[in-house]
């Protein structure tokens, strides 16, 4: 089961369909952030992914979209940005209990597809990844 949270119930509701038409999950929700199934949407969750840019140098200070209240042990939360790769939302995430996932393995692997797409070379990943840290 995936619930989809977006800013706008109909941005997460477009992602949600994309979701069930290229995959065979079927369980995939859409739910407004504002709106008030969130809090049980997110802190229900095994797994919480921000794809959002909320947190990436130069507002890196800032609250993430998530608060820190809905998170809690057993979860895995991973943040995509990269910059800084320790954001607000993993410090809040792992003061609750919860495992954390930078946003360093995303920015390294599209990375290497795009190496590998415009070049033809066979990446280096280790290195790259490497590189990055």
């Amino acid at each position: 089961r995936i619930a989809v949270v977006n800013r706008t119930v109909e941005r997460a509701e477009d992602v949600a369909e994309l979701v069930r038409r290229t995959t065979d999950l079927r369980e995939v929700t859409a739910v407004a952030l504002e709106g008030p199934e969130s809090r049980e949407a997110v802190s229900g969750a095994d797994v919480i992914v921000d794809c959002t840019s909320v947190g990436m140098y130069p507002r890196h200070n800032v609250e993430p979209v998530v608060p820190a209240e809905w998170l809690r042990e057993g979860q895995v939360v991973t943040d995509l940005t990269y910059n800084p790769l320790d954001t607000v939302l993993l410090k809040a995430a792992r003061a609750a209990g919860a495992q954390t996932v930078d946003g360093a393995g995303m920015l390294v692997h599209q990375g290497a597809i795009s190496l590998q797409y415009w070049t033809g070379q066979e990446p280096q990943v280790e290195t790259m990844r490497r590189a990055l840290l």
